[in-house]
């Protein structure tokens, strides 16, 4: 982890009333950052057993997946392969446009 990029700040989860999750999170600029990776699993799962990626930060909506039975992090990926520490998605309010 010494050599990971920082992790992601503001952490959020939306999608309550809907059958899709939001993911939203933001990060400083760094430019030894490749991109992000968005972790999510069951309820019931030790480890987190899916994952997405993006190369810059915003929102992600992942289709299908159910706020109610998922937990939701996001971490840092560096050009180097190292990875952050996963940053866990509070809940948030949608953001207005």
């Amino acid at each position: 982890m010494a050599l990971a990029p920082a992790p992601p700040e503001n952490v959020t989860l939306t999608g309550a009333i809907t059958p899709d999750a939001k993911v939203s999170w933001s990060a400083g600029a760094d430019p030894e950052r490749a991109g992000f990776e968005i972790l999510w699993r069951e309820t019931t799962e030790p480890r987190w057993s899916r994952l997405t990626t993006a190369s810059a930060p915003g929102e992600l909506v992942l289709k299908g997946v159910s706020t109610d039975n998922h937990f939701f992090a996001v971490r840092s990926v560096g050009k180097n392969d190292a990875r952050s520490i996963a940053v866990n998605a509070l809940p948030g309010l949608p953001r207005k446009p």
